[in-house]
């Protein structure tokens, strides 16, 4: 039996595939609620196509009959996304977000860069109102690197290695920012960040902030949120 926090995870993610329509291209986002999302699109049997963020999603989105087009020749094809659905593990009221809680913030990132449309499926737990500090940024680190980024890190705050390897290959330090660096620039955070020799991205979404976002609460009701 469901229970109700999965429930509200799974109408938030339905309920963003109401904008999905014939001879789209769509990004598949990683993570509890945005699987939702890719069983419904599976159950509309709609003339799409998707790109996966991740192995795992790959695979199910085929389990359940999607034309899937693999994130390895997106990237080479540099193709064009008419709507993005994944979802966060932190979202700020204005739409900032923090991902990579799955490790997959990088895949998720360049999908989201290349997509028309960005939507955020998501439970009400998520929404905070400062994101700082609010849940660990997860940067991902070439192998080779990982002392020296551990170590430049620590200007940030702590840095703790995750016992995880991405689908590119690479590490992932989650870093727990300083309260004295709570108010920092948010872009400017991310940037900083990507600019560590050897970081390769990191889980602050503030470039790439959604259009709309929708929120689910326990008993059913969804609300769909924009900027």
């Amino acid at each position: 039996m469901m229970d109700d926090v999965t429930k509200a995870k799974k109408v938030a993610g339905e309920e963003a595939c109401t904008f999905v329509k014939d001879g789209m291209t769509v990004g598949l986002g990683t993570g509890s609620t945005a699987e939702w999302a890719v069983k419904r699109l599976g159950e509309l049997r709609l003339d799409i196509k998707c790109v996966p963020t991740s192995k795992g999603i790959h695979e199910l989105a085929e389990s359940v009959g999607l034309e899937v087009i693999s994130f390895e020749d997106f990237n080479k094809q540099g193709l064009k996304i008419d709507l993005d659905i994944d979802g966060a593990d932190r979202i700020d009221p204005e739409f900032n977000l923090i991902k990579g809680g799955g490790g997959c913030q990088t895949r998720e990132k360049a999908v989201a860069k290349a997509s028309r449309q960005f939507f955020v499926v998501a439970d009400d737990s998520k929404l905070v109102k400062r994101l700082l500090g609010s849940f660990p940024i997860a940067v991902e680190v070439l192998p080779q690197k990982l002392n020296a980024v551990e170590k430049a890190l620590s200007s940030y705050g702590k840095a703790k290695l995750r016992d995880f390897t991405t689908d590119n290959g690479n590490k992932i330090l989650d870093l727990e920012v300083e309260s004295n660096l709570h108010e920092t620039d948010l872009n400017e955070l991310e940037e900083s960040l990507n600019l560590i020799d050897g970081v390769i991205d990191n889980g602050l979404f503030t470039f790439q902030r959604p259009q709309k976002v929708f929120i689910s609460h326990l008993g059913g009701a969804v609300d769909v949120l924009e900027i």
